[in-house]
């Protein structure tokens, strides 16, 4: 989160001093992405929670009624997060290609897309060992999710460039 903040930072100060708006994707792909994510974190968090206290949880003193009314809006409000994901999804596979067909440079948070050149499907992780994925690091999870990112948008530009697929809609492209 820390890099979102100086990234936002330098955002702001490149569009005040030098109208500089080259930030603003990457920031907005960002954003969007988390932004779908937490919603839909903070949503399954309070229901697994209530469904953890069994028929208390129903109870209207559990408060858990108005914990799931606060957060259900996040996920479901306008097909938020159905959006918000679709733009990320969208911004990720414009990127991938931009690395792949015009060998373009990419902003910080997102150049492990560059990686998709040498993207080998059957490299394992670093942070998993057979069944078993350690989260001794933070960097450990940065490594899971850039690689399992890779291969979302790796088999999502095979897809969409395979005529096969020419007459599939975007849904059934990405499921």
């Amino acid at each position: 989160m820390t890099e979102l903040y100086k990234l936002y930072d330098k955002m702001i100060s490149n569009i005040q001093k030098k109208q500089d708006f080259s930030l603003m994707g990457p920031m907005h792909t960002n954003l969007a992405g988390l932004k779908a994510l937490f919603c839909h974190i903070a949503y399954e968090g309070v229901k697994t929670m209530r469904e953890c206290c069994g028929a208390n949880g129903f109870s209207k003193y559990s408060g858990f009624h108005s914990l799931i009314a606060m957060c259900s809006p996040g996920v479901t409000l306008e097909g938020d997060s159905v959006v918000m994901n679709l733009q990320t999804a969208r911004a990720l596979l414009k990127n991938g290609r931009q690395v792949l067909v015009k060998n373009k440079a990419l902003n910080k948070t997102l150049q492990y897309i560059q990686e998709l050149k040498t993207l080998d499907p059957n490299a394992s992780c670093p942070a998993v060992e057979g069944d078993v994925i350690y989260f001794t690091n933070e960097q450990n999870l940065v490594n899971l999710l850039q690689q399992s990112a890779l291969l979302a948008i790796s088999n999502c530009l095979q897809m969409f460039g395979n005529p096969k697929y020419k007459n599939y809609s975007a849904w059934e492209k990405f499921y």
